[in-house]
């Protein structure tokens, strides 16, 4: 469960950082504004430390404000991703997929506000904007995929460090 929430308020999607980020990418305005209602805003103090794990809390979150450390397991456990998000950067997002893909541990580094899309409101939202939430999943695809593509890079720069290493380690 989320623990330390400060509170939690209906989202307001007037921050630059909320309009400009992909997943709202190509929206009109009318469907822009028609996310609204699905999404709500928290915010946390420095040092919180949240878990994402399961269907009931499932999220995906964009930060508004404030710096957020993630720990991430994936794969039952078996391989671990640490990174770190700040305003404008989200997290979270498959998730939305699969609610039981990875579980997600949030250190607040700094006074955060998040913009939050719980899976249970996205499940809601499937059934009731149908076309609205056809545009969601093409972006969130086109982020996941280049998610995929960072992974990707990152472990064949480290398995291709390990070679030489181990190259050079024969030489010696």
């Amino acid at each position: 469960m989320l623990k330390y929430l400060k509170k939690s308020y209906p989202a307001k999607f007037s921050d630059d950082c909320i309009k400009s980020h992909p997943i709202f990418a190509g929206f009109s305005p009318t469907k822009f504004s028609a996310l609204e209602p699905w999404f709500e805003e928290k915010t946390h103090p420095a040092g919180a430390d949240f878990t994402v794990s399961n269907p009931d809390n499932a999220l995906f979150a964009i930060v508004k404000t404030g710096i957020i450390q993630i720990h991430e397991k994936l794969c039952k456990g078996k391989v671990e991703n640490t990174f770190t998000v700040k305003r404008g950067q989200s997290f979270g997002e498959r998730n939305l997929i699969d609610p039981e893909f990875s579980i997600i541990t949030c250190r607040v580094t700094e006074p955060a506000e998040l913009l939050v899309l719980r899976y249970k409101n996205f499940q809601g939202m499937k059934r009731k904007n149908s076309h609205t939430v056809n545009k969601f999943y093409l972006n969130l695809s086109n982020i996941i995929s280049e998610q995929l593509v960072e992974l990707n890079d990152e472990y064949i720069s480290l398995y291709c460090n390990h070679i030489i290493k181990t190259e050079d380690n024969k030489q010696k």
